[in-house]
This record gives C-alpha cells, sequence and structure tokens, in this order.
C-alpha cells in the first residue's frame, strides 16, 4: 500500500518538463511504443514535433503539471500560441542596396520584424501536444483525455 501511495504521489507530482524529456528523440521510449502500431511516424515528423516542443509548448507549460491539465488549460494555451509573436529573420544573402533600404525602412517604422503564429502553425504545435497527451495518458499520468472537450482554432483567419 506505501508503494501504491508513493507511485500516486510521483505521477501527481510529474511536471511537463519531465515527461516530454526526450520524447521526440530518436530512439525515445514513446517511439518504441508508437513504431510496433503500425503508425507511421517519419523523421521529418519528428524533428517538428521535436522543434514544436521546444520551442513553444515546453516554455509555455514545462513547470506546469501534467496531472492538472484539461480542456481548458488545453484552450488558454491555444490562446496564447496565436498571440505569441515570433521574430522572422531576414535572408542573410541580400545586397548591400536592400540592407540599407531595409535599415532605413525599419528605421522609419515601416517594416514589422515581428508577427504571430498563424493558426496553421498553432495547429500543428497542438498535434504535437496531442501527441503528448495520449502518451501522460498512456503512461497513467492523466485519467482522461482532456482533447475530448477541445475547441481547436480556425485555420483561416477572419478579416
Amino acid at each position: 500500500m506505501a508503494q501504491l501511495g508513493a507511485d500516486q504521489e510521483k505521477r501527481e507530482n510529474t511536471t511537463w518538463d519531465t515527461l516530454a524529456k526526450g520524447m521526440f528523440d530518436p530512439s525515445s521510449e514513446f517511439l518504441r511504443f508508437y513504431q510496433p502500431l503500425k503508425k507511421s511516424f517519419g523523421e521529418v515528423h519528428r524533428r517538428h514535433c521535436k522543434n514544436y516542443l521546444e520551442d513553444y509548448i515546453l516554455p509555455l507549460i514545462g513547470k506546469d503539471l501534467v496531472s492538472k491539465t484539461d480542456s481548458r488549460f488545453l484552450q488558454n494555451l491555444q490562446a496564447q500560441l496565436l498571440l505569441r509573436k515570433i521574430i522572422v529573420p531576414t535572408k542573410a544573402t541580400v545586397g548591400d542596396r536592400q540592407q540599407r533600404d531595409r535599415a532605413k525602412a525599419k528605421a522609419l517604422g515601416l517594416v514589422k520584424t515581428d508577427k504571430t503564429l498563424s493558426p496553421n502553425t498553432v495547429g500543428k504545435i497542438m498535434a504535437a501536444m496531442r501527441l503528448m497527451i495520449k502518451w501522460a495518458f498512456q503512461q497513467g499520468e492523466l485519467r482522461h483525455d482532456p482533447f475530448l472537450e477541445f475547441i481547436p482554432a480556425s485555420p483561416k483567419t477572419q478579416q
């Protein structure tokens, strides 16, 4: 009984950082579990999921407890991602004239260097989050799937 109580306490204190550590690495336990189920999980998809996890998901929810995840938590994550500003790098191979023109336009405030994430990108990030939720459910960290009540953002923005 003491061991069961210790396991339950350990599960209730698991953060997303702990659960997702190395999840999308090539030799991870998640991929060893996922591949025999005849699910296609290619190298490019794995790298994209890993980048979404490291760049967008974990900075926002890494310290949060897995056991506290519900549909409202996912809706808040989606809203934060839709409002998040990203810096779009300019191409490195521009000539001197283009660099002067861009610098002049930037000084006048005519060029924005930051944008928000598109709804399509947020949908892809939430798809990676869905894989993490399924893994947490499989590991016994969650008692139900919070994506059942989740309302995804429309991929098209309204004018």
